[in-house]
């Protein structure tokens, strides 16, 4: 039986369409650091509450992102929203780094395969297993890939700093949520995974390619670890305890 085809893996850096190609040039300098979220609404909020400034757009038929500009602790940093999943997200990071990004932290919600998390705790990924396709084009073929020391380092010095409660583990990133079955859920607990999540292995392996700083956390949300799926916070968090939780990011992403 021959190789299946994301084996396949191409050591050449960069395809036929690069990422400069599609982006609008910034008038002035783009910031270093970008902290990004999934929530389209948090977003607006935090540029509402920091008074922060249109910077650049990511262009899409999908709909334009809008990137900001403000400063956090007289640092200046960009904020966005990113798309959830692997491939649209992972194009999201390709043009934040053509645009001049090179720290990048990532948060979100999870969801979490050990019922005893609870609701909004924090989960430090080390690791992540890649049940996605969009690594492989980024790095060669393994089950998982790893977190970078310093990021991690990072994020738990924060959270200690700040006396959060937290965890560190593995986590499972997937393509597919509604293919998280009860066999395969069972198979990534025994491999150590405690959350699952649709973007960290492919966002850790084009960061790698690409030779920039990327960090992520995520909170606990839904759990997947019971007889019947517990949406949880899912739908009904309010906005104020994501801004708290990006506002930790923020900081984090300062000490990168």
């Amino acid at each position: 039986m021959g190789r299946i085809l994301l084996e396949e893996y191409d050591t050449e850096p960069w395809g036929v369409l690069k990422p400069e190609y599609v982006i609008e040039r910034p008038e002035k300098t783009f910031p270093e650091i970008v902290v990004c979220e999934f929530s389209a609404a948090l977003i607006q909020d935090i540029v509402a509450k920091y008074e922060a400034k249109k910077v650049a757009r990511l262009i899409s038929v999908g709909g334009d992102t809008t990137i900001y500009e403000m400063d956090f602790n007289h640092i200046p940093m960009a904020v966005c929203q990113v798309m959830v999943g692997a491939p649209a997200c992972v194009g999201n990071l390709e043009e934040l780094i053509a645009l001049g990004a090179r720290k990048i932290l990532v948060c979100g919600e999870c969801g979490v395969l050990d019922q005893t998390i609870e609701d909004a705790h924090l989960i430090i990924p080390t690791s992540a297993i890649r049940d996605e396709g969009t690594s492989y084009h980024y790095q060669p073929v393994s089950d998982e890939i790893s977190l970078d020391p310093h990021g991690v380092e990072v994020i738990e010095s924060v959270f200690k700093d700040k006396g959060l409660d937290y965890l560190k583990g593995k986590i499972w990133t997937t393509d597919a949520p509604y293919r998280e079955t009860r066999d395969k859920i069972r198979r990534r607990k025994e491999q150590g995974c405690i959350a699952v999540e649709m973007e960290c292995a492919a966002l850790v392996a084009a960061a790698r390619l690409r030779n920039v700083m990327f960090a992520q956390f995520v909170y606990a949300c839904d759990n997947l670890d019971a007889k019947v799926w517990d949406q949880r916070g899912l739908t009904s968090r309010p906005i104020s305890q994501k801004m708290r939780i990006f506002e930790i990011a923020m900081e984090c992403a300062i000490h990168l």
